[in-house]
């Protein structure tokens, strides 16, 4: 149809200038935001200690959640899992905390 075509060439033009407009919004927000290492402070403590310490916990959990119940060390790692987990938390509200309050006091 006529707007699958145009939805085509429309990405693939989108495609062919990416790099000049992912460096058009960089430049942008690097002049729109002056301590732009401040925010990436910030979305670095929040993603990291999602990514490396709350996600995986939570995945595993889910995934063996029936081998977990019936296997002999199966509380001993949902332990392990609650206790990444709540590290993870901890980093996560310590590191944004720490960011938003640099932010701020700039």
């Amino acid at each position: 149809s006529i707007l699958d075509q145009f939805v085509k060439i429309l990405l693939v033009t989108i495609h062919q200038y990416d790099n000049i407009l992912i460096s058009y919004v960089l430049v942008a927000l690097a002049a729109a935001i002056p301590k732009l290492d401040l925010f990436i402070s910030l979305v670095g403590s929040i993603s990291s200690s999602t990514l490396a310490l709350m996600a995986p916990p939570i995945i595993h959990s889910l995934t063996y959640w029936s081998d977990l119940k019936s296997s002999k060390y199966g509380v001993l790692l949902i332990l392990r899992n609650i206790f990444l987990f709540c590290l993870g938390f901890v980093g996560f509200i310590a590191g944004g905390f720490v960011s938003l309050s640099n932010i701020i006091e700039y």
